[in-house]
């Protein structure tokens, strides 16, 4: 079962005018440990920070999966609240909730992604909630020969 960690990364870059400017963003990385997220994410973010970077906070996520997205306009996440409506064998309804991320470029089409992926499948579910977060990427775990496409 993947494991999902925000990466918080403090780092300085140059802007527009050629100062350096402090910049603190949020990532999230499946490990399988705190000690391997942040290994992981000094791993991925070594090549891109040339002024030095520190990984100020770690903090392990209840996401369930990431859902990524082939289309070059889909540069946001959105956190997705999914409730799944089972019946006992009292004949009880028991409702649980599960949490993905979902990369698209609206809110409305990262409902509509999420639909999509849950349409498939023979649980009653719905998407109960559905809000943009912070983070700027997502790293999963890959395997020699995989790789983010794969995921999808």
């Amino acid at each position: 079962m993947k494991k999902w960690f925000e990466c918080k990364v403090k780092y300085k870059k140059v802007n527009d005018e050629g100062k350096l400017k402090s910049m603190s963003e949020l990532y999230l990385i499946d490990a399988v440990n705190f000690t391997e997220a942040e290994s992981r994410m000094t791993e991925q973010f070594a090549p891109y920070a040339s002024y030095g970077f520190d990984i100020t906070a770690i903090k392990a996520t209840n996401y369930a999966e990431a859902l990524f997205s082939s289309d070059a306009y889909s540069d946001k996440w959105y956190k997705c609240k999914i409730t799944f409506t089972t019946t006992n064998d009292k004949g009880k309804e028991i409702e649980s909730s599960s949490h993905i991320v979902v990369q698209s470029d609206s809110l409305d089409n990262a409902m509509v992604k999420a639909n999509e992926v849950y349409n498939n499948t023979t649980f009653d579910y719905r998407v109960s909630s559905v809000s943009e977060t912070k983070i700027m990427d997502v790293y999963p775990y890959e395997t020699m020969g995989e790789s983010e496409g794969d995921n999808e």
